[in-house]
């Protein structure tokens, strides 16, 4: 569909905007290979998005879901620190009365 081939042309661009940055980055620090790294590790990762059953049965579902589960990781995450935290410093509030 139309999501699909606009995705698909955002990639074929990033793909030629990274080629025709190595081809002219030679002697380049590494910021420079290591963002090229990053356009072609983010290419791929998209290239599996698109191929991904889900998000082409559904694509706003997919990332609706994905998103859900990624905040519910977050908020897992955080809680944990959080547990951690407490458990650090004596397991919560102490008695102050005395």
């Amino acid at each position: 569909g139309g999501m699909r081939a606009s995705l698909e042309e955002m990639l074929a661009a990033g793909e030629e905007k990274a080629a025709s940055s190595s081809a002219g980055s030679a002697g380049v620090g590494l910021n420079a290979k290591k963002r090229l790294q990053l356009v072609a590790d983010e290419t791929a990762n998209m290239r599996d998005v698109l191929d991904h059953p889900a998000f082409k049965s559904d694509p706003f579902g997919a990332i609706q879901a994905h998103l859900q589960s990624t905040v519910d990781a977050q908020h897992a995450k955080a809680d944990e620190r959080r547990r951690e935290r407490v458990e650090r410093n004596g397991g919560g509030l102490a008695d102050k009365s005395g």
